[in-house]
């Protein structure tokens, strides 16, 4: 078992110290691009009752990885995936967090051409507790 961010897995893969690895990170992904050239591998997916339970107890969503995002991987893979997330201390203003929130929210178009994974993403604004007049603006919730 090692412990290492995206990059150090990369090298460890290449390297060859490591057989298999495991990370969270947005399809298609450069790092996981770069390990199936480096070497051969394949992505497995998670059964359906461990998504399920990933789901219901810690948060995370569905997610299929559309076959043909990587080299030689035919076929969709069952998943889990996590929800963005953005973080604030108690000491900044509303006033900051609703810009950062509403800018976020209006440049999806944007998001989508720097990382192709946000197309899939929409707004979801239920952690924004203290500025429910951006979820009635935006219509996001009822």
């Amino acid at each position: 078992m090692e412990k290492a961010g995206t990059s150090g897995r990369v090298d460890l893969w290449k390297g060859r110290p490591i057989n298999a690895w495991q990370s969270f990170i947005n399809p298609p992904a450069s790092a996981v691009a770069e390990v199936l050239m480096a070497r051969a591998g394949k992505l497995i997916g998670l059964e359906e009752s461990l998504r399920n339970g990933l789901i219901e107890k810690w948060g995370y969503v569905d997610y299929t990885i559309p076959a043909g995002t990587y080299k030689s991987q035919d076929k969709p893979i069952d998943t889990v995936g996590l929800p963005m997330v953005f973080f604030a201390r108690e000491d900044v203003s509303d006033e900051v967090v609703y810009l950062i929130t509403k800018t976020v929210a209006e440049m999806k178009d944007r998001l989508v051409k720097v990382n192709p994974a946000f197309q899939r993403w929409e707004p979801d604004l239920r952690g924004v507790f203290k500025l429910p007049h951006i979820i009635n603006q935006k219509g996001w919730f009822s």
